[in-house]
Parts: structure tokens; C-alpha cells; sequence
């Protein structure tokens, strides 16, 4: 039945081929567009967790995205917090968005004797830390990307700066500045988007007490644990499940339509050849069997063409935006090969009963 299935498809070689490439685009709109949105997601949470602080206050209602709002805190919340008890450490923090090399970054304006002492700080790898409110520093992965060096001037938020040091990627955002320089530049004096909270002790109940704290005396506020910052950040996109959604059946919709036009036709062409094979015995299940087992080679192939394609979009996307993170895991592969596959057999399953309940007689007589 294989030998027989592998012939058929061979003697239609550019119909074979277009259902494989159809099949297999629709992998890759899978595989690419679930990954770029995951690799976003999930380098923006690491590069909050990496900070090292275990709570994030924001305004109550605010986006888990950093970038989207600024300037609603008072700083002087600052010293209300660290008075309570299990506080060890308030860092305030402004964020804005740039667009660097048509990708959108976040900017934070920091204070980098309090960042430090809540978490990690920045690691400098080149330069040094700013003097002055002129001066800003970037992340490795952005100084590769665009050429940057200690001591070129760039423009942010349209106003010029001095690159004063480098420091590694993966920590915070990929452009750090004075607290007050941000400030200013968005005319929010004294003003925070958020603010990063060290715990005297990073056990879970400890920092559960201190959020819980923290919500109850001031209801304005929302305290974040930054360990489970991730799982929030991701519930917090509008509408990202029934993207995916879409996503998803757009594959299997693709697979469906263009393995049932192609068998159908192909029953259409082979009538009576299914007609002899029915008159010397040939059972109607060993006809069903036998094109959807058609479908289901021509399925795979494209899953694996797609998978190919996937790794080749993804590497030139990356190569041409080296700023974005697409993370693509083994679960969705295996979800968009089976997606793939399962399309061509519900796809196939029309055409083959249409086959096994052809007449014999009558297909005999088909021209």
C-alpha cells in the first residue's frame, strides 16, 4: 500500500509539491509568529528577574509591560515603603519606549545607588558609570547590534547623549540613564513609573507578607512578586490567546483545504483506475486506507519542509533584526507538526470515502 501511495504522488510531481509547500508555509507562519511572541515575553520577564529585586510596585491597574506608562508615582513613596517591616532596599525606577534599528526598546531612568543595592546592578563590561545627566549607558547586545562605542553621541527621546559605558546584556533594559535626566525629559520631576523592592529575606513567606503589607496600606499601589512576574506579564496580554488562536487555525485550515482540493481532484482523474483495483478485490476500507496514507506522506513532508523553513526564517530574521528574541520550544513543534498532519487527514477523509463507494462498473466506464 505504500509502494502504491509513494507511485501515485510521484506521478503528479508538481501537484505533490505545491500541497508540501502549502502544508509547510503554514508550519512556519506557526512556528516564526508563536516564537517571536514567546522570545518577547520571555526576555522581558528574565530581564526583570535578572534585576534581583523579588517585588515590583506599580500603580494600581498599570500595564506588566514596563514601557507603556510613566511618571504616576511619587519617589517620596520611596522612604514609606522601606519603613516596612521585611524591607530592605527601594529602587525608583522611570521607564519610557524608543525605537532603535525599527525594534522598540525600553529606556529606564535609574538611580544607580539604590539599583544596586536592590539586586544585581549594572555590570559594566566597558567605559564607566555616568557623572552627569548627559550620559547614558547601553547593553552589550545593543552596542553589537548597532555599533555603538563608549564616547559616540546618540539622540533618545530627541535630545543628545554621551555613551559612558557598556554594560551586560540581559539585565534590566538595553539604554539606562539618570533617573533625573528622564525625568526631565518627560517633565516628571519627582515622579516613578514603579518601584523595585529588596527583601530582608528572599523566603516565600517573607516576601508574600511584605506584598501583602504594601497592598494594604496603600490601595493604590499593586505589589508584584517577581517570581511569578512571568506568568503575570503573559496574562496581561489583551487578546494573545486568540492571536495564537488564529495562528493555529489558519495551519490547520491551510492543510485541510489544499489536501482536499488536491485528492479530490486526484479521485477525479484516477476513477477508473480505483475501479479496477475495486474489480480484482479491493476493499472499500483498502481504498480509504490508501489516500489518506497519501495524505498523510504528503503532510509530513511538508512538516518537515516547514520545519526547515522555520529554522531559515528564523535565522535570517534575526540576522537582519539581531535586537529581536524569537524562541521557538519542542511543545509547539510537536503541536504544529501534529496541526500539519491532522489537517491533510480530515482533508483527505471527504475524498476517500468519495473513492471507496465508487461503483466498479461505473468506473469503469468513466473517461
Amino acid at each position: 500500500m505504500i509502494s502504491l501511495a509513494i507511485s501515485n504522488l510521484q506521478r503528479r510531481k508538481v501537484r505533490s509539491a505545491i500541497c508540501i509547500l502549502a502544508v509547510a508555509l503554514g508550519i512556519t507562519l506557526l512556528l516564526v509568529l508563536v516564537g517571536l511572541c514567546s522570545g518577547v515575553i520571555s526576555e522581558s520577564s528574565r530581564r526583570v528577574v535578572r534585576i534581583g529585586a523579588d517585588i515590583i510596585v506599580q500603580p494600581a491597574g498599570s500595564s506588566y509591560f514596563l514601557g507603556l506608562r510613566s511618571g504616576n508615582l511619587p519617589v517620596a513613596y520611596a522612604g514609606k515603603i522601606e519603613e516596612i517591616d521585611g524591607v530592605a532596599g527601594v529602587s525608583p525606577l522611570m521607564t519610557w519606549t524608543t525605537t532603535i534599528n525599527n525594534v522598540i526598546h525600553v529606556i529606564y531612568g535609574i538611580d544607580l545607588e539604590s539599583f544596586d543595592r536592590i539586586g544585581a546592578g549594572l555590570s559594566l563590561k566597558k567605559g564607566r558609570y555616568w557623572t552627569n545627566d548627559n550620559e547614558v549607558m547601553v547593553d552589550e547586545r545593543l552596542a553589537k547590534a548597532t555599533g555603538y562605542k563608549v564616547g559616540d553621541e546618540v539622540t533618545f527621546l530627541a535630545r543628545p547623549f554621551t555613551i559612558c559605558g557598556i554594560y551586560r546584556a540581559g539585565i534590566g533594559s538595553r539604554v539606562s540613564m539618570p533617573l533625573p535626566a528622564l525625568q526631565d525629559l518627560l517633565k516628571q520631576k519627582d515622579k516613578a513609573s514603579l518601584f523595585f523592592i529588596k527583601c530582608a529575606s528572599r523566603d516565600e513567606n517573607v516576601v508574600s507578607t511584605v506584598a501583602e503589607e504594601i497592598a494594604g496600606r496603600y490601595p493604590g499601589l499593586r505589589p508584584t512578586e517577581v517570581a511569578a512576574y512571568a506568568e503575570a506579564l503573559q496574562g496581561n496580554i489583551d487578546y494573545l490567546d486568540e492571536f495564537i488562536g488564529t495562528i493555529i487555525s489558519a495551519a490547520l485550515i491551510i492543510s485541510f483545504l489544499v489536501i482536499l482540493l488536491a485528492l479530490y481532484t486526484t479521485i477525479l482523474e484516477r476513477t477508473r483506475e480505483i475501479g479496477i483495483l475495486r474489480a480484482i478485490g479491493a476493499t472499500r476500507s483498502y481504498i480509504m486506507r490508501s489516500i489518506v496514507l497519501e495524505s498523510v506522506i504528503l503532510c509530513a513532508m511538508g512538516v518537515l519542509v516547514g520545519y526547515l523553513l522555520s529554522f531559515l526564517s528564523t535565522r535570517w530574521i534575526l540576522f537582519a533584526h539581531p535586537l529581536l528574541t524569537i524562541e521557538t520550544s519542542t511543545g509547539w513543534i510537536v503541536i504544529a507538526g501534529g496541526l500539519g498532519i491532522l489537517g491533510g487527514v480530515l482533508g483527505a477523509l471527504y475524498p476517500a470515502l468519495r473513492a471507496s463507494f465508487l461503483d466498479p462498473i461505473e468506473a469503469l466506464r468513466y473517461e
